[in-house]
């Protein structure tokens, strides 16, 4: 029983250990719905209708490294997506303009 606890004990530290860690990919946008330049995985890219669903940042960089999913209505966006950079990841990113 004693190595039970043991155990256990040590299993929760271990994990209480890797919740501190931050993540190398982000999870949370930094894009907002505004006027500008905006960037997403091309392969992320979906056309929903009403939107653009894709992993949305602000900067190149950003977009690289998120993960986070946001829809841009396609009455604020002008044009279609046009390839711009290929990240270290391997994914090429794609950008579109907004008008607020």
């Amino acid at each position: 029983m004693k190595i039970a606890h043991a155990v256990a004990a040590a299993s929760l530290l271990a994990l209480a250990g890797c919740a501190g860690l931050p993540s190398s990919l982000k999870q949370q946008p930094t894009a907002v719905a505004g006027s500008g330049t905006y960037y997403c995985w091309q392969q992320r890219l979906e056309d929903t209708g009403s939107g653009l669903r894709c992993n949305w940042e602000r900067s190149q960089t950003d977009a690289c490294e998120s993960h986070a999913v946001v829809t841009l209505p396609k009455t604020t966006v002008s044009g279609m997506p046009q390839r711009v950079h290929y990240c270290t990841n391997g994914q090429w990113v794609v950008s579109v303009t907004t008008s607020g």
